[in-house]
């Protein structure tokens, strides 16, 4: 034995070893100050599957299945368990279960506990009259009961030991399997096993309760000492049984150990290491204190062990596959489009998904530790279940401890060095306060790999970095909330473009990332577009529901289901329209070299510098076709950030994505040469269009909206009245009328100035050879090229069909404009 020093508060391992002192001083008490009576000896065994007792070595490594009283072939405790490597390989997934036992539901079980080699405990002989198990032929004899049982109990340890040898390559990983199925299988013999009722430990606890009170009622020499314990579950002796029997386990446990692998004890005074097969061969034996700290505690120590195994393992993936990508630093070799960043970017990916499903686990098993710390007192006394005693005894000592009470779970791990193989993965902080820290375990990618793992980031994992946990009310990334604002129709547009009105939306545009663009790569460049996008979509739900104050709730609903309301659909449209123009150099706002959009131009012009094309080659468009349904897809996600399901993160999770994954959102761009259906033809056909037209267009929607809710409560409140008579019986329509009148006179000038720009556009052909060609040579009067495009986005209530009848020239205003409508 080796040690290590360092120094401190007693550690977990030194705590569970006082709670075994504390257990065998308790069985001596018990046994007038002699463990002797209840030490087994499995040579003095008998066995009905033809094992001789004496034929069995000092370190029982020759004991095979003939040393067994369970019925063939049941003698074997491997059989028709789940003993495949998925038992022990890294990764496998930790469920929970219903057989936990009642009061403890909810625990993450182990995949290496779920296939314990203990079949033949399972089927034990406890029936058969002389059988060993019954007391031998004078059916008086409980010292053979005890013998013979430990025989099988070694059995099992011995071929548990063999399992993991097997199949855990890692010998570094090896002694601490072997001590987790220790602890477990003293916990079964202990009868406070949280895995009570599954089929098969249900078996175990009906013999062994049979068992232990064949002990405790034929063993001569411990007759009358534990008349005062539980008469069906003899608690008390099994406890005692198991802590006087236990170093035979571990050395049966422990056979075959590869001579490689080494157990470290960790204690206050620096790491204890036993070298070679676990410390199977130190004389005098030592074994690990593990069965004496609660299983439920252990198993939330495994599990952060499992998960780091894994990061370890994953870590190494990413640290090849990202070689490249790392020594290039800059390497315009590893851009979105490379083979280096494709290989890159799977194992990241990889890294990544293992450490989102399992963090969800780790806030569950974060709330389950302090449940139990803050819940667990000795005050109450013993109860029913030895599962509860022990618990509230380990907190008790915990509690005490002065230096360190490992009052969260992060320590309790530490303490037990749950964590060590995240540490081989440069992850070494695990507190919450450190979660912002690259060497956070639980951060999406490795420690100082961030920036290579993103070189092919997917849009929600860019939006996740800036929206996540924002609520809308303040700036983020410098973009503001968006505020009450006008169509303006003077000032706001190049001087080639005037009579255009500039939508409110367009106004406020979240660019600042575009403006402020200092990766000038077309993967940069996708980014900042990724970001704006996001933003520009989360804002303006947070304005949509405001105007919809009234119906808001209606709204969440719908989101929560997948559903984005056609108006809002719209909106997005108008908005992905426009971040397409930054690309194409069809903005038409005005610019006089120093503001925002002539900034996020020239930022643009530089990633095209090379002959208008991007150092690979790409032109605007080409980049544009491969990236805009990416910007789109950012958009989605923005909106996502939107569903909430306070206490139920993993249901939010999925509510998200099946709005981002929704297939009649998956915009994967439109195709001049090919079929198109559905959004890659609606919204492609409609973000090639003209800005003017679309924001004019947009105009036309917004009117339409306003229009038509407020015809309806002009309707309503005037009913047989007109509003051009005065009669004093006409009051209760009165101010419908003129905030209807009001709408108009807001709206109709903004109509004219555009329609009269339209006319002159039409009539120079400014749009010959553009996409909206067709139909502007199809429409004689704006009013119905604006009909037929909001007929195509799905807007079907003709608000500008019909022409008016009351304004000159006839057939170019549309009869939505007029003062009041018909009859009124």
């Amino acid at each position: 034995m080796a040690m290590e020093q360092s120094g401190g508060t007693k550690t977990i391992y030194e705590i569970a070893q006082d709670i075994q002192k504390k257990a065998d001083e308790n069985a001596k008490s018990r046994n007038e100050g002699s463990l002797n009576n209840l030490k087994a000896n499995a040579k003095q065994g008998q066995y009905t599957n033809s094992g001789q007792g004496h034929e069995l070595q000092d370190t029982f490594c020759n004991i095979n299945k003939n040393y067994s009283n369970a019925s063939r072939p049941s003698n074997n405790p491997c059989k028709e368990k789940d003993t495949k490597v998925d038992r022990f390989s890294v990764g496998t997934t930790w469920r929970t279960d219903q057989h936990v036992k009642v009061g403890h539901q909810g625990v993450y079980l182990p995949p290496r506990r779920r296939g314990m080699c203990t079949t033949n405990l399972e089927n034990l002989d406890v029936k058969s009259s002389g059988g060993p198990l019954s007391g031998g032929r004078s059916h008086k004899d409980g010292k053979l009961v005890s013998d013979s049982f430990l025989g099988d109990v070694l059995l099992s340890a011995k071929e548990e030991g063999k399992e993991i040898a097997k199949h855990i390559t890692d010998t570094t990983q090896v002694c601490r399997a072997m001590k987790y199925s220790f602890a477990d299988l003293g916990d079964i013999i202990r009868g406070r096993d949280l895995w009570s009722k599954h089929s098969g430990s249900q078996n175990i606890e009906t013999r062994l309760q049979t068992i232990f009170g064949n002990i405790k009622n034929k063993h001569n020499e411990i007759r009358g000492k534990y008349d005062d314990d539980d008469s069906t579950n003899h608690t008390k002796l099994r406890e005692d049984w198991w802590a006087v029997n236990r170093e035979h386990v571990w050395k049966a446990m422990t056979c075959e150990a590869p001579e490689q692998a080494d157990l470290y004890v960790y204690t206050s005074s620096g790491k204890k290491k036993f070298e070679g097969k676990c410390g199977h061969n130190e004389n005098p034996q030592f074994v690990p204190p593990d069965d004496y700290i609660p299983q439920g505690l252990r198993w939330m120590n495994e599990w952060a062990e499992s998960y780091c195994r894994q990061v370890k393992s994953l870590y190494e993936g990413v640290t090849t596959a990202c070689a490249q990508c790392k020594n290039g630093g800059t390497n315009k070799q590893c851009t979105r489009d490379s083979i280096y960043c494709t290989s890159c970017s799977s194992k990241c990916t990889e890294y990544k998904e293992h450490v989102k499903k399992w963090k969800k686990q780790w806030k569950t098993i974060k709330v389950q530790y302090q449940t139990l710390y803050d819940s667990t007192s000795t005050s109450r006394g013993s109860s029913d279940d030895p599962i509860q005693d022990q618990l509230d005894k380990f907190f008790e000592k915990l509690k005490g401890n002065k230096e360190n009470n490992y009052k969260n779970l992060e320590d309790f791990i530490e303490s037990m060095k749950g964590y060590m193989y995240c540490k081989d993965a440069e992850q070494i902080k695990y507190k919450g306060e450190d979660k912002n820290d690259p060497q956070y375990l639980f951060n999406r990618y490795p420690n100082n790999y961030d920036k290579e793992c993103k070189c092919k980031e997917e849009p929600c994992d860019i939006v996740e970095t800036i929206i996540k946990d924002k609520d809308g009310e303040a700036t983020i990334e410098n973009c503001k909330p968006k505020e009450e604002a006008k169509w303006e129709c003077e000032g706001k547009v190049d001087i080639s473009e005037v009579g255009a009105c500039m939508p409110p939306r367009r106004q406020k545009l979240c660019i600042h990332n575009l403006k402020e663009l200092t990766d000038k790569t077309p993967d940069g460049l996708r980014k900042a577009f990724i970001q704006c996008a996001a933003i520009e979509t989360f804002f303006a739900w947070k304005k949509y529901k405001e105007d919809h104050s009234g119906g808001a709730d209606e709204l969440d609903k719908k989101l929560k289901i997948g559903t984005i309301t056609p108006e809002f659909k719209r909106i997005m449209y108008y908005t992905f329209g426009d971040f397409r123009d930054f690309v194409f150099g069809t903005d038409i706002s005005q610019k006089d070299g120093n503001d925002d959009v002539s900034k996020v131009r020239k930022n643009i012009d530089d990633v095209f510098q090379d002959d208008g094309k991007t150092f690979s080659g790409q032109s605007p468009q080409e980049w544009w076709e491969k990236n805009g349904p990416d910007i789109w897809k950012g958009m989605l996600c923005g909106l996502s950030y939107h569903i909430k399901d306070e206490g139920d993160e993993d249901k939010e999770e999925e509510m998200k994505k099946e709005l981002t994954d929704k297939e009649d959102y998956q915009y994967k761009g439109y195709d001049p040469q090919g079929i198109n259906s559905g959004i890659d033809l609606q919204l492609g056909l409609f973000e090639s269009t003209p800005q003017f037209l679309r924001w004019f267009t947009e105009l036309a929607d917004e009117f339409c909206k306003k229009q038509k809710a407020l015809k309806e409560k002009l309707e309503k409140m005037c009913q047989d009245y007109t509003c051009q008579n005065q009669n004093d019986d006409k009051h209760v329509c009165k101010q419908s009328c003129k905030t209807y009148k009001d709408l108009i006179e807001e709206w109709k000038p903004q109509y004219e100035q555009q329609s009269k720009k339209y006319d002159g556009d039409k009539t120079s052909n400014k749009y010959k050879g553009t996409d909206a060609e067709d139909d502007v040579d199809k429409a004689k009067y704006a009013r119905e090229y604006l009909d037929t495009k909001l007929k195509d986005l799905g807007v079907n209530d003709s608000c500008m069909k019909d022409a008016s009848k009351k304004t000159q020239p006839s057939g170019s205003i549309p009869k939505s404009l007029d003062d009041y409508p018909n009859v009124y």
